[in-house]
């Protein structure tokens, strides 16, 4: 994309808009990794049931969307389906403060991924 009417407006070409796709799970040859580990332990081992969900009985399953870009950040972090509680927030929380993951894997090289985790709360 290149804006003829801005000469100092960054030229964009179709490879880095590629390069730059986000795809879906069922792109991928590999799916993003924590180091030595496996994500969704690791995000159990992470999160911290809420007082105020404990309190009022709150149980359920909190659907989140995130991006792991191909150098393995989180980002655009939403949450599709909450259950309130602050469970909605500490699931935001714990992804906001994950280590760098191991990118997707596409064709041998890293890419950037759309991830939908489903994360359940539920009172012991």
């Amino acid at each position: 994309i290149i804006k003829d009417e801005d000469p100092i407006a960054e030229q964009v070409t179709e490879q880095d808009v590629e390069e730059d796709k986000v795809l879906e799970q069922y792109e991928l040859d590999s799916r993003p990794k924590v180091e030595g580990g496996n994500l969704y332990e690791e995000l159990n081992n992470k999160i911290n049931y809420p007082v105020i969900a404990r309190e009022m009985d709150i149980e359920g399953i909190v659907i989140v969307e995130f991006i792991v870009t191909k150098t393995g950040k989180i980002r655009d972090i939403k949450i599709l389906k909450g259950i309130g509680g602050g469970c909605d927030n500490e699931v935001v929380r714990v992804l906001k403060n994950m280590p760098k993951l191991q990118p997707a894997i596409k064709d041998g090289k890293p890419v950037s991924s759309k991830m939908v985790l489903p994360i359940r709360f539920t009172l012991k």
